[in-house]
């Protein structure tokens, strides 16, 4: 009964898989390849792993304070975290870049990202890997314009500095902060 489930969602939406449990992910990393893309611009692989990495932790850190939402990706990580720092900012970049002990907010390579959505966002037409020049993904032309209004509310909500691989400051979350590296 579920694989034929599974086969019908697929016919009807391609790029749907089993584990796509929110959208809202589609838009988020659709925006986060373009703006990695603008403010990065690196197409060294390793740069953009721990750039999804440190993104998606600094998501779930901020959804989980703000709205107790358990339903994104570092859910348990992120909520050990918090109960567990008495620190006014809490550093996270060794719960993500993947080095030394530190247990991380999850344990895929490259995130959620890598375990549930970049395939499928490529699969839909969201996100391409441009043949021949580089193994970071980017959005297929004027997918980034639709994505627009979650990137100015990330922004907003979570950004002061633009560049997250150095540090990023949420206005209303002045505890959490990625450190250089």
């Amino acid at each position: 009964m579920q694989t034929t489930s599974i086969a019908l969602y697929q016919q009807l939406l391609p790029g749907i898989g089993n584990v796509t449990v929110r959208m809202r992910y589609y838009g988020f990393y659709t925006w986060l390849a373009d703006t990695y893309a603008k403010e990065v611009g690196s197409i060294d692989v390793e740069r953009w792993c721990i750039y999804v990495r440190r993104v998606e932790a600094l998501y779930a850190l901020a959804a989980i304070h703000i709205t107790g939402e358990t339903g994104v990706a570092g859910a348990e990580w992120t909520t050990a975290k918090l109960s567990d720092s008495d620190a006014e900012i809490i550093e996270f970049h060794l719960n993500t870049d993947r080095e030394g002990d530190h247990r991380q907010y999850l344990k895929q390579k490259f995130g959620v990202f890598g375990a549930a959505y970049g395939a499928q966002l490529v699969e839909i037409g969201l996100l391409e890997y441009l043949k021949y020049s580089h193994e970071i993904p980017v959005p297929t032309l004027g997918a980034a314009s639709k994505v627009v209004p979650f990137g100015c509310l990330f922004r907003r909500y979570f950004l002061v500095e633009s560049d997250c691989s150095t540090q990023c400051s949420p206005p209303i979350f002045h505890q959490f902060r990625i450190s250089p590296s």
